[in-house]
């Protein structure tokens, strides 16, 4: 689902649970609906493409990566 707003992404990112992450500029995911990822690109469960940005590449795989450990 796609949320328009006129707040920051930092802003918004700072009042959503952990299981979400800024993975691009443009684009903050909610954990639970990544079913893959590769290296610059994750997928989500309804089959749309994100693209991951150099910049937040690095903490993204480190949330995802705990993200896993703690759901499974």
């Amino acid at each position: 689902m796609t949320y328009p707003t006129y707040s920051s992404l930092n802003n918004l990112l700072a009042e959503l649970p952990d299981n979400f992450v800024q993975c691009h500029n443009s684009y903050i995911i909610n954990l639970n609906y990544v079913v893959s990822t590769a290296y610059n690109l994750l997928t989500l469960k309804d089959g749309i493409d994100i693209p991951i940005g150099r910049y937040f590449s690095k903490k993204f795989k480190e949330c995802y990566l705990k993200h896993i450990a703690s759901v499974q």
